[in-house]
């Protein structure tokens, strides 16, 4: 498979509707990537599961079936990323504003209308720092949350994003 370009647009692959790049669901078309926005994903995929599993297991043999799955459809499991926010300067940032950053970092994220539709969200917390660099202060937000997937369909887009991810250094944003 090759690799998409390095910064994405948010155009859906399939109808070209503009999306926040953060919302696009991962699947394979021709044996390519493929970045569609969720109305094409799920009009593709929804009553046909078993041949988005076919195409996920063409990246990984590490997926579960949908029997496995129900077994195990009520365990938490983490997910996160981390955001960085750059600042001028060589100063810190100061905790106020930390605060509120970290604040609307994590309501940015778990509000995603990707994160919505796949998981339910049961904790969310983050841990920032900061690095002094040449031209400035580099803050770190890392998102940490306990959720659950609220279907094998979302379980599934999962596994494909995170072999999407290995594979891929395209920015969603």
């Amino acid at each position: 498979m090759t690799a998409p370009t390095e910064m994405h647009d948010g155009r859906c692959e399939v109808c070209g509707s503009s999306n926040n790049p953060e919302n696009l669901y991962t699947d394979l078309f021709n044996n390519q990537w493929s970045l569609v926005c969720p109305t094409c994903f799920y009009k593709k995929n929804n009553g046909n599961v078993s041949a988005y599993f076919d195409r996920v297991k063409q990246v990984t043999d590490d997926v579960m079936t949908e029997k496995q799955f129900n077994k195990t459809a009520k365990k938490v499991i983490p997910i996160g990323n981390t955001f960085p926010y750059f600042k001028e300067g060589a100063k810190f940032i100061p905790v106020p504003e930390k605060t509120e950053l970290v604040d609307t970092t994590i309501k940015h994220f778990f509000g995603l209308q990707k994160i919505r539709n796949k998981f339910t969200v049961l904790q969310a917390k983050a841990k920032c720092s900061e690095q002094v660099e040449p031209n400035g202060v580099i803050f770190l937000v890392a998102i940490v949350g306990k959720v659950k997937f609220n279907s094998y369909l979302e379980y599934l887009e999962h596994r494909m994003f995170e072999e999407f991810r290995k594979e891929c250094k395209t920015l969603l944003r």
